[in-house]
């Protein structure tokens, strides 16, 4: 097959120009959340079904999922590429390679083939976003921003895809610690770009690592025009929204953020489950009246308890169950744990998440079971390392604030983290309560 060259000055194999740009319309869809992302990939294959990177799209956004289910779909195309190999250039070869990993369950070797991909092409955008995407799950954050950092100086400021890769930048910068800095490059890229949802969910984060909240909440509305109707990315959105809410001690109007903007039932992917779990026990430690929520959160993740697909995702699915009213739901969440643990002992590719993943689901079933010394020492015991289980800053938070209730159960009144919050979120029982904090301000690089 003829080698094409992309808007971005890459080659392709590709049976026509017409293939090549259609696949750069479905990345620059993913890049912004669009809902056609998934027509405009069936469009691209209609063109040329055999196209290797168009391949290889598909199974990413297979993988992307994060359901076990749709890793043999994924496998199947990494098995075309791997017969159709010598048809491949270079960097399409290095993309299957990566596919082959992540499909046999190590993100790990998968995330350092993109980093490798996009350090010899920086002008292959995907290759620079899925190292963004595994860098975030397996928590590093130096690699997040540096990956992107190192991209950029391939790039011009009249590049269309180049505000979608600030924002990664920006994001980096954030959880690298320099919140104030990410603001600015954040709103730089919206300024550019402001169909983004990932920039302004950088401000987000930025906003609410510097205790802004209701600037936080003041600037989510300000650009619902770009966010309230795109994919399910939106109801991450809202949680970053509820979340200012809640840090600004508004437990009653958290939960009807909740209820109107958070949770759906027919948001069932993974990050829609962290989302809701995440917040209802944010709300239940500082006193809200959850009533019969948790059972809705945990309907969603009975399916998902043997996948291993995340062990940010697992940690979310096992608190649902564990949280839930159901006998049934906390059966399933034990077996969940007793799996993870299982898995951490293993040589599997990212094993490692999970050895510090699975005292975290210990702890969360003792917590439930009223256990709060063993509690506290499971989560404590891996605490410092939380960072490998993925997420960002802001979503891991939850554990140090479930570590400090668990401790306070325990009979430890001890609050060290309470000095290091901003002040506008001090008077909050549950920043009150927490033990340890994420993120001090004086730590902040101004």
């Amino acid at each position: 097959m003829p080698q094409i060259t992309n808007a971005h000055g890459l080659p392709f194999t590709a049976n026509s120009e017409a293939a090549v740009a259609a696949f750069d319309r479905t990345v620059m869809n993913y890049l912004s959340f669009n809902r056609e992302t998934g027509n405009a990939l069936k469009a691209l294959l209609a063109i040329d079904p055999d196209m290797p990177m168009a391949l290889c799209l598909r199974g990413y956004f297979m993988m992307l999922m994060g359901v076990g289910a749709l890793v043999g779909r994924a496998r199947k195309d990494v098995a075309w590429l791997a017969e159709n190999a010598d048809r491949m250039n270079a960097r399409e070869r290095m993309h299957a390679e990566a596919l082959a990993a992540w499909s046999d369950y190590s993100l790990t070797r998968a995330t350092s083939i993109w980093r490798e991909i996009s350090a010899l092409y920086p002008r292959d955008i995907l290759a620079v976003k899925m190292a963004h995407f595994g860098l975030f799950y397996l928590g590093n954050s130096e690699g997040i921003r540096d990956a992107a950092a190192d991209a950029l100086t391939a790039w011009h400021q009249d590049d269309d895809a180049q505000p979608y890769l600030l924002s990664m930048y920006a994001f980096g910068m954030e959880e690298s610690g320099y919140p104030f800095e990410a603001e600015a490059i954040g709103r730089e890229a919206l300024a550019r770009q402001p169909a983004d949802p990932w920039g302004i969910h950088v401000v987000a984060h930025a906003l609410e690592a510097t205790g802004r909240m209701a600037d936080g909440i003041a600037f989510i509305d300000e650009m619902a025009s770009e966010w309230e109707d795109i994919n399910n990315f939106r109801y991450h959105v809202a949680w970053h929204k509820a979340l200012f809410t809640f840090e600004s001690g508004a437990v009653d109007d958290t939960l009807a953020d909740y209820d109107r903007i958070v949770f759906s039932d027919r948001a069932t992917e993974y990050l829609d489950v962290s989302n809701d779990a995440s917040l209802l026990l944010r709300l239940e430690l500082a006193g809200a009246d959850i009533g019969a929520r948790w059972a809705g959160v945990a309907a969603k993740a009975t399916g998902r308890t043997e996948e291993r697909m995340l062990a940010f995702a697992d940690l979310h699915f096992l608190l649902a169950l564990a949280s839930s009213p159901d006998d049934e739901h906390h059966e399933l969440a034990r077996r969940m744990a007793a799996l993870m643990t299982d898995y951490a002992r293993s040589d599997a590719g990212d094993a490692a998440a999970y050895r510090v993943a699975a005292p975290v689901a210990d702890g969360i079933i003792a917590f439930r079971n009223a256990r709060y010394p063993d509690a506290a020492q499971s989560l404590g015991s891996v605490i410092a390392d939380l960072p490998l289980v993925g997420g960002s800053h802001a979503q891991r938070d939850l554990f140090h604030g479930l570590l400090a209730e668990a401790r306070v159960r325990a009979g430890d009144t001890t609050s060290p983290r309470l000095a290091d919050r901003p002040a506008s979120a001090r008077a909050h029982p549950y920043n009150r309560r927490d033990a340890q904090s994420r993120r001090s301000l004086s730590d902040v690089r101004t």
